[in-house]
């Protein structure tokens, strides 16, 4: 996702896990809303903080970089109609 599409705060993001966390299922998508929205800077890269909306995980926060995005939900029915 570019960083010109960061997501904004309140937006449900689904994203997968980074292969550096040795997910049991790679492919699968993770749902989040946005807590905090981080733009890229000269030491950091791109990024939203999320508050997991998967059951058994309500409440807990992780920190999801832009390439982990797969798509945002609020974009998607917006363009539905």
């Amino acid at each position: 996702m570019p960083e010109s599409e960061l997501p904004t705060v309140g937006a449900i993001i689904f994203y997968k896990m980074r292969s550096s966390d040795s997910p049991v299922e790679p492919d699968r998508e993770w749902r989040g809303r946005v807590i905090k929205a981080y733009p890229k800077t000269s030491c950091a890269m791109a990024g939203v903080k999320v508050e997991s909306l998967e059951e058994g995980h309500e409440g807990e926060t992780e920190l999801v970089l832009l390439s982990q995005v797969v798509r945002v939900a609020a974009f998607e029915n917006f363009f539905k109609g």
